[in-house]
């Protein structure tokens, strides 16, 4: 396995790419950008509770469809950074991390690395829209991105793979376990 992994000038670019992203995330929240609503005063109330009452939310306060999991994360920042708005955002940094990752390697896989640098960097820079939803932890959109991506590139490897090798077999049902997880 370790044979395989090796450091180009595409990884490289990558980690610069994805670095950027963050950093400039990082000085965006820093500055209070953008302002919040009450969606995201709500997130900040259910880790708040998840972090001192020692509850365990799953749905979103008021709605029994959208998750809790950027209360999860909150709650985890919020012990380790203090209570605050910027702390909450603070968690997103992450998953924006593990999205512009995953987009790499799927489009690395169905097309070139070429390619794929030039997808990250046009998500590291984003479209209004979709960079102003990775900045507010307003439930669910953050995490549907990562689990989109990674969905569409557990996907694909399993069409690619050649399911009659034994090693593959195994690589397989890990692939399938880890897509049924990502699923549900």
């Amino acid at each position: 396995m370790l044979k395989r992994f090796k450091i180009g000038k595409a990884e490289i670019c990558l980690l610069v790419l994805v670095l950027a992203a963050l950093i400039l995330r990082f000085v965006l929240i820093s500055q209070n950008w953008p302002n919040t609503n009450s969606d995201e005063a709500t997130m900040d109330l259910m880790a708040l509770h998840i972090l001192t009452r020692g509850e365990h939310p799953i749905f979103f306060y008021g709605q029994a469809y959208m998750g809790s999991f950027e209360a999860y994360i909150g709650a985890i920042c919020f012990q380790l950074f203090g209570v605050s708005l910027f702390s909450l955002r603070l968690g997103l940094l992450p998953l924006v991390g593990i999205f512009l990752v995953s987009m790499y390697a799927l489009t690395s896989l169905l097309y070139n690395k070429r390619l794929a640098l030039f997808v990250v960097a046009l998500l590291a820079i984003g479209p209004g829209d979709s960079i102003l939803h990775q900045f507010k932890a307003i439930g669910g959109y953050s995490e549907v991105l990562v689990l989109g991506a990674l969905i569409f590139l557990f996907s694909s490897q399993l069409v690619l793979s050649r399911p009659d090798m034994e090693s593959e077999g195994r690589k397989r049902l890990w692939i399938y376990a880890l897509l049924g997880l990502l699923i549900g």
